[in-house]
């Protein structure tokens, strides 16, 4: 499940670069257009809010992958090893119910979304809003799976009647 992981990181890598440049250029461009050219070009807006939203929901499926997540863990830390394994294992699971929720509910959306199209940006529709969301939140599902099956193996791999610290 590893190389698969691997090998699925690398293209959400490349998507997350490819929306977070093209993020920046169309900020760039519209401070360019408005402020030096005196020029309103409100589409760089709007493309810019789209990329930010995609670059949020693929940086997910990344941090995932790399298990960088921000946490809090002094308390946890304190924990034997065993037992702080078995809680990462709960909150994995409680993610993965998470992120299934959301995929859900982006799945509806996106399917009544077909009429609703941007101000500025006439032939683009609300759907590629959750599109992002359709895409990252299985393979952060996925992700959270491998990781818990390591979590799995390691508890497995522990000796019974240690401290296991």
């Amino acid at each position: 499940m590893k190389t698969i992981s691997g090998w699925l990181g690398k293209p959400v890598q490349v998507i997350a670069l490819i929306t977070t440049l093209s993020m920046v250029l169309l900020a760039s461009s519209q401070i360019v257009f408005r402020y030096i050219m005196r020029i309103s070009v409100p589409w760089t807006e709007e493309m810019a809010r789209i990329w930010f939203i995609w670059m949020i929901f693929i940086g997910t499926a990344i941090v995932e992958l790399d298990g960088s997540q921000v946490r809090t863990t002094m308390l946890i830390d304190k924990f034997p090893r065993t037992l702080r394994m078995i809680w990462e294992g709960i909150v994995t699971f409680f993610s993965i119910m998470f992120q299934a929720a959301i995929l859900v509910g982006s799945i509806k959306a996106y399917s009544s979304q077909a009429h609703l199209f941007f101000g500025s940006i006439p032939w683009l529709d609300y759907r590629v809003l959750f599109l992002p969301v359709i895409i990252a939140s299985p393979l952060c599902i996925f992700f959270m799976i491998t990781n818990l099956v390591g979590i799995g193996k390691k508890l497995a791999v522990e000796r019974p009647g240690g401290d296991n610290k």
